[in-house]
């Protein structure tokens, strides 16, 4: 059974295959919404750094860090627009001290209750649970990536 640590590693390398498959199109598509009450493919990668730093508050071993401004917690909007650069550099640096931290992880503090918005789960239950959140919205982003390109999924993995 993987670790929670080479899950979320696992999780890193998929989420930045995706933002980098922006790269390689017109950056119109990264500010893509369907209509105006849902979230652009960066908004929601904004979204996602939010809740890298939620996740960081769940793990022992440290202080707690400021999410970026940069970042939205649900039902915020964006008042401008944040370019790939900007929300990679975000994560290069709460993924770094996630994973150290993570590295840490002993069974003890999986076993762990702690608080989460979804009442008390073991610290276990609130990252894998994290892991699922963020998966959904990488979904999310690729159906959006799918609608304004118009290509297949055989089209966006061959990036």
């Amino acid at each position: 059974m993987p670790t929670l640590l080479q899950l979320y590693s696992l999780l890193e390398e998929e989420r930045s295959g995706i933002l980098e498959r922006f790269t390689k199109v017109d950056t119109k598509h990264f500010y893509h919404s369907e209509t105006k009450k849902t979230w652009s493919a960066e908004e929601l990668f904004r979204h996602i750094l939010m809740s890298n730093y939620w996740l960081l508050d769940n793990l022992p071993g440290g202080e707690k860090l400021d999410a970026p401004k940069i970042a939205l917690s649900t039902g915020e909007e964006g008042d401008e627009k944040v370019s790939i650069d900007e929300i990679r550099d975000g994560f290069i640096l709460v993924c770094d001290i996630i994973k150290q931290r993570l590295s840490f992880l002993g069974r003890q503090e999986e076993a762990e209750v702690v608080d989460s918005s979804g009442g008390k789960k073991t610290r276990h239950a609130v990252i894998t649970g994290f892991i699922f959140h963020e998966l959904r919205h990488l979904g999310q982003i690729i159906w959006l990536f799918k609608r304004s390109t118009g290509w297949t999924d055989e089209e966006i993995y061959k990036l």
